[in-house]
């Protein structure tokens, strides 16, 4: 099982400017292996071929309605962000920075969580480290990546259906989600902490907001 802090590094690494973990679009985004992975897979999931038909046509029509851009991979992000940051108790945030335990960034950070904005910026540091001259019509059109798109909106459906239909909802966003995955996964478990284990949120929190830097 994941550590409180190293819960807390992967969120930090994930949106920290300076870190290596945002260093290309590509690190996460695209990686033949785990594309491949999943074409070959739908290639032998007989049972879910006519649902995977209609799941490629939405990636297609994703396309053609111009929502596959920066700006909804954006939206996605800050949608994760602000559902963690809506169940962080801004008070406790407060007094790591008073206590000197915080960094002045951390502190900063507390500030703009209770004018509650941080979640948006979060979103920009993200997304601006991954754009580096993508196509994303020409990313959705290659059948291991449509795959790929396809199985992990389904995967999310299954570990986190609110989240999966919500993003559903906003125009099949569901299907852009692989495109973030690795970055912002760590905030979802975060946010199943609040639920499952609050004095461990309270922990993964303090450490992300000690490490973090924007």
């Amino acid at each position: 099982m994941t550590s409180a802090k190293e819960l807390a590094t992967k969120m930090a690494d994930s949106i920290n400017l300076k870190s290596g973990f945002l260093r290309s679009f590509a690190g996460g985004a695209l990686e033949l292996p785990v594309d491949l992975y999943y074409l070959g897979y739908d290639f032998l999931d007989t049972d879910n071929r006519w649902a995977n038909s209609i799941d490629k046509e939405r990636c297609i029509r994703l396309v053609k309605r111009g929502f596959a851009n920066g700006e909804n991979l954006e939206k996605i992000a800050n949608i994760i962000f602000t559902r963690y940051l809506d169940k962080v108790d801004a008070d406790k945030l407060k007094n790591i920075a008073i206590n000197g335990s915080a960094s002045i960034a951390g502190s900063m950070v507390a500030n703009r969580l209770v004018l509650g904005n941080i979640g948006a910026i979060f979103a920009r540091n993200l997304i601006a480290k991954m754009l580096i001259g993508f196509s994303f019509t020409t990313i959705l059109s290659i059948g291991a990546v449509q795959s790929r798109a396809v199985y992990t909106s389904r995967e999310l459906s299954m570990r986190d259906p609110e989240l999966y239909a919500y993003l559903n909802r906003l125009g099949d966003l569901d299907l852009l989600y692989f495109l973030v995955e690795k970055r912002i996964r760590p905030f979802e478990d975060a946010t199943a902490l609040w639920s499952r284990n609050r004095q461990l949120f309270d922990e993964v929190t303090k450490y992300f907001f000690q490490k973090v830097r924007y």
